[in-house]
């Protein structure tokens, strides 16, 4: 009689093994042009997450400590995803946000924090879940770093963006100097919602897929692809507004998410993710292990470089100017000085041995 066979054991259900033993595998799994399915995705997510038990907010202190960010979070929940959170749910994403805020008072609440726990919402559907799932987020992934005072894991993401950019991407990069486009105005916001606001939520859930694999490391891997994805409509705009509709579409957007980016946009941005993610993640990878700047990153270094990459530009324009101008002037000198010279007479008899012959055919045919 034939012994069944072991039934094998589905890779969700132990994710943790499975990226062990088989981490391309895995991360080909998630880079693929639909990436997980919808039904496994919270019990993936709660495995790389490494959620715990619900945490207990009874002895997070004083309710006095978040009462300025409790004020702030009851403005900007009525904002987040309005059309599709129900009115319990965006009072669960409230009750998640202060929490959070009495239970990490050096971070507290800063706007973007409540894309980030509403997405959580959406794909968990369980309020004391999201609240551990936000909790891990910001700890053991590291994304307090990007809403501490200073904001200095974000910022050290954006230079790493512009740093790639510069090499890869010249042409946009220069365009960005010759019109005054600075991060601020871009990839701080994608960063700090992580995305939320600027894809359609099935490829932010794919993005996500990747952070949670990854780390948050992923971050500035996945702002670069954007850049890609958007550079020829970028190089096309020639004034700050044009840019900066394109650049913050769907980032003021706080009512309905109907401007994010256009269909066309985020099919290649798949194709992207598919295809370049992992070549582009490891160049990233180099540029976050360099020496960080004495003091580290904050805006005014990085406002300083750009001033200091837009004023090289700028004397490169003129020296390169002052190089034409040079080069047409000594060519209209030599041309004039070519003018100037006086006709070479011709030697003496010269022109009389010349002339003579051909005087004497005329008058032969005369």
């Amino acid at each position: 009689m034939a012994m069944p066979k072991e039934r094998k054991e589905p890779w969700h259900d132990n994710v943790a093994r499975f990226r062990d033993e088989r981490n391309g595998a895995f991360r080909r799994l998630l880079l693929k042009k639909n990436g997980l399915r919808e039904k496994w995705r919270w019990k993936v997510w709660r495995q790389l997450l490494h959620l715990k038990a619900p945490l207990d907010a009874a002895d997070a202190g004083s309710e006095a400590t978040v009462d300025a960010h409790r004020r702030v979070i009851k403005e900007d929940v009525p904002r987040t995803f309005p059309d599709i959170l129900a009115p319990e749910q965006a009072q669960q994403l409230e009750r998640v946000l202060v929490t959070y805020a009495q239970l990490d008072p050096e971070v507290g609440y800063t706007q973007g924090m409540n894309y980030v726990a509403g997405l959580l919402l959406l794909v968990a559907r369980d309020e004391q879940e999201v609240l551990c799932g936000f909790w891990a987020l910001m700890q053991n992934f590291q994304l307090a770093g990007f809403y501490r005072p200073g904001f200095e894991l974000a910022l050290t993401y954006c230079h790493a963006v512009l740093r790639r950019m510069q090499q890869t991407m010249p042409d946009l990069h220069d365009h960005f100097l010759a019109i005054g486009i600075q991060y601020d105005l871009y990839l701080f916001p994608w960063f700090l919602r992580l995305f939320v606001t600027l894809v359609p939520l099935p490829l932010v859930k794919r993005f996500w897929d990747i952070i949670l694999c990854e780390g948050s490391c992923a971050v500035p891997t996945l702002g670069l692809l954007v850049l890609r994805v958007l550079r020829p409509a970028l190089l096309g705009e020639e004034d700050l507004d044009g840019i900066n509709q394109r650049l913050r579409r769907g980032i003021e957007d706080t009512e309905g998410g109907n401007q994010r980016l256009e269909e066309a946009d985020w099919t290649r941005l798949e194709q992207e993710l598919s295809q370049s993610f992992e070549s582009e993640h490891a160049w990233v990878q180099q540029i976050l292990a360099e020496r960080p700047p004495k003091g580290g990153y904050t805006h005014e270094f990085m406002r300083e470089e750009f001033s200091r990459q837009r004023q090289a530009r700028q004397d490169l324009i003129e020296s390169m100017a002052q190089a034409a101008a040079e080069a047409q002037a000594a060519r209209v000198e030599a041309a004039q000085a070519a003018e100037e010279v006086p006709p070479v007479p011709w030697p003496r008899g010269v022109r009389q041995s010349l002339t003579a012959p051909i005087q004497e055919l005329s008058w032969a045919f005369c």
